[in-house]
């Protein structure tokens, strides 16, 4: 006698609910919006003369004629060459710098949402209320090529932080220096990754650190200009102007409206108040501590835009602390 096997039911594929799609017609609306909006912004800012000189003679002028803070940024200056072409109109001039700046924020904005669909649209927001603080008067219209890479290259470090991809992170921040050197202080991350020994943390750190400085150090060879680091402490990198750190104090101690404070949608200083429970992402605030004393010694705090690479862990903090807020008055925690 045969028995009779029915045959298997087929699995049945998972249905898209309907909440799921309004959260991604969601992202994807607000990653447009505000990549248009900060299109317009920059269209406006680069109708400024400053800018539109600035970025003419950075990308004409050959790397070893520029600054020696700036020539090694080669990879910055090599993308912007890419985009921005000085014989075009003034009008047209304008709206490349617009794109460029704009793409990098749609990038970033990517990187915001591979590492959190949920913290996303907070992040995206943040970051278009810190480009439009960037801005402001006392910023003095101080936009550069490297800007919008060190945008990009940081949100993608925290991202790959977050998934504890070490390989991919060490790698990452030492092909960042050619775009803004500062990035190499993400290899810090490295340092809070669970699962080895503190002893091998610290040296996948210091490997890192070391092949990023003896990259920086090999392009400025390269260039052939005498650098002389000591000069980056001072205005302008000229040894006869006064310390940059006894300008940044007075930027740190003014009473102006148009304060160091409000950098970063707000968080410059509160970042290093936020609690977190991730191991990683705690670390990062210092990651920041170590930017910002940096920037304090050899970098201008009217240039709100120096501190852009503290902006994604800083919005990424500041989203996981109501995103844990303990319910209230009979409310719903999130």
């Amino acid at each position: 006698m045969h028995v009779r096997h029915s045959p298997p039911m087929p699995t049945p594929r998972p249905r898209l609910d309907s909440r799921t799609l309004i959260r991604a017609l969601v992202l994807v609306g607000m990653l447009l919006s505000t990549t248009a909006s900060t299109y317009f912004l920059f269209k406006e800012q680069s109708a400024q003369e400053s800018v539109l000189k600035r970025f003419g003679r950075l990308t004409s002028e050959p790397f070893a004629s520029q600054r020696p803070e700036w020539g090694p940024r080669i990879g910055s200056l090599a993308l912007a060459r890419l985009v921005f072409h000085r014989e075009h109109s003034r009008e047209q001039r304008a709206e490349e710098i617009a794109r460029y700046f704009s793409g990098a924020f749609f990038v970033t904005g990517l990187c915001y949402v591979l590492t959190s669909p949920a913290a996303a649209p907070f992040m995206l927001l943040g970051t278009f209320s810190a480009l439009f603080y960037c801005s402001t008067e006392r910023a003095e219209d101080t936009w550069y090529p490297w800007d919008a890479p060190a945008l990009c290259l940081a949100a993608a470090a925290l991202c790959l932080a977050l998934r504890r991809q070490r390989v991919a992170l060490a790698l990452l921040c030492i092909a960042a220096v050619p775009f803004k050197e500062t990035l190499l202080v993400m290899a810090l991350f490295l340092l809070f990754m669970e699962g080895h020994p503190l002893r091998r943390r610290v040296l996948w750190t210091a490997v890192t650190v070391a092949l990023g400085a003896a990259l920086r150090l090999g392009i400025e060879l390269k260039l052939g200009a005498a650098v002389e680091h000591a000069r980056f402490l001072h205005v302008h990198g000229k040894s006869e102007r006064p310390l940059r750190i006894l300008d940044n104090m007075h930027h740190l101690f003014n009473l102006e409206l148009n304060h160091v404070l409000w950098v970063n949608a707000g968080l410059w200083a509160l970042v290093f108040f936020i609690p977190c429970e991730d191991r990683v992402l705690a670390g990062f605030r210092w990651i920041a501590a170590s930017l910002y004393l940096g920037l304090f010694l050899a970098g201008s705090f009217n240039e709100f835009r120096i501190f852009l690479e503290a902006l994604p862990g800083s919005l990424l903090l500041a989203q996981r602390l109501f995103a844990t807020a303990p319910a209230r008055a009979g409310g719903r925690p999130t």
